[in-house]
């Protein structure tokens, strides 16, 4: 159902989102890479700090990334479902907030976002129609599950993110 969201820029974030990450960090095995190697730092005379996080150019065949990598949308969503995954551009730093708000949504389709991290890089992956059919890699939520590469692993948690409107955000944040 969701239409069009847009990568919300805040460094705060609230304990809930830092205890419902703890959770899915518990359910993570041990020894499971839980992204890919970090940016290298600034070269010397740079400010450090990492880059905006933006959405990567490579997204799902129904899906657009515009304005600049800040906003994700299905064009002809009342026409098409599936195929909309977007991916960050580069990976989440340490208790680093993903945040996106939800813009638009369409009612005629059942589901809607869902949200997660995955070890695979965007440039190199065939995306699939949805991350739920990715089988390696990936946490997420979806509904109000969670879901460890492709497998349900914890039903009834948190806010059904069926149930989000726009305006509403949701985001995850990275786990050391």
């Amino acid at each position: 159902m969701a239409v069009k969201v847009t990568i919300v820029h805040n460094h705060n974030h609230s304990d809930r989102l830092r205890r419902n990450n703890a959770i899915l960090r518990a359910l993570s095995p041990e020894g499971t890479p839980r992204r890919p190697p970090r940016d290298p730092p600034a070269p010397p005379g740079q400010p450090p700090g990492p880059p905006r996080l933006l959405f990567h150019p490579n997204c799902g065949q129904k899906a657009a990334v515009v304005n600049e990598g800040r906003t994700a949308l299905r064009p002809h969503a009342t026409d098409d479902f599936n195929h909309g995954v977007v991916l960050s551009a580069r990976a989440l730093r340490d208790n680093e907030l993903f945040q996106v708000r939800i813009d638009k949504m369409v009612d005629k389709w059942a589901g809607s976002i869902e949200i997660g991290v995955t070890t695979h890089n965007p440039a190199y992956l065939q995306l699939p129609s949805t991350m739920t059919n990715l089988r390696s890699g990936t946490w997420m939520m979806t509904g109000n599950g969670v879901m460890h590469n492709g497998t349900t692993v914890l039903d009834e948690y948190g806010h059904n993110l069926d149930r989000l409107k726009a305006g509403d955000t949701v985001g995850a944040v990275g786990t050391p």
